[in-house]
């Protein structure tokens, strides 16, 4: 599980040119717009979910309010970091366009040193970004 952008592993191959030329491109305000937004989804959710509580126990629904906002606040956020790794991966792919990755887009495997066509780590089939149809 990643918090960050710059936990991926992806960006441990690249070289330090290479990984700020593609950090460079992230705003500051991405983790605060993330946040942000898997916080209101959820909170909308939850008052949705607590106001059918209410009814039961004012108690129950706080508790319920609570739990949901927090707990799918984690989810959504999680979420939204796994597509951005996804686009990463994407932008990565087109920085290396006509190459070899340096790594493998399956498991994350340094390929520096490898003159396979398949990754040896997952078995993953090592393609040159750019030369597929």
């Amino acid at each position: 599980m990643y918090w960050r952008v710059g936990q991926f592993p992806e960006l441990n191959h690249l070289t330090a040119e290479e990984r700020e030329r593609i950090l460079r491109h992230l705003p500051r305000s991405t983790y605060f717009l993330m946040v942000a937004r898997a916080f209101v989804v959820t909170v909308v959710v939850a008052l949705l979910t607590g106001a059918r509580l209410a009814k039961v126990s004012p108690a129950l629904c706080l508790t319920t309010i609570a739990a949901v906002s927090l707990g799918g606040t984690v989810v959504v956020y999680q979420l939204q970091i796994r597509h951005f790794r996804r686009v990463m991966r994407r932008s990565i792919a087109m920085a290396f366009r006509g190459e070899r990755l340096p790594f493998c887009l399956g498991c994350g495997y340094d390929l520096r040193g490898s003159n396979s066509d398949a990754c040896p780590e997952c078995g993953a089939m090592t393609i040159v970004p750019g030369t597929l149809q």
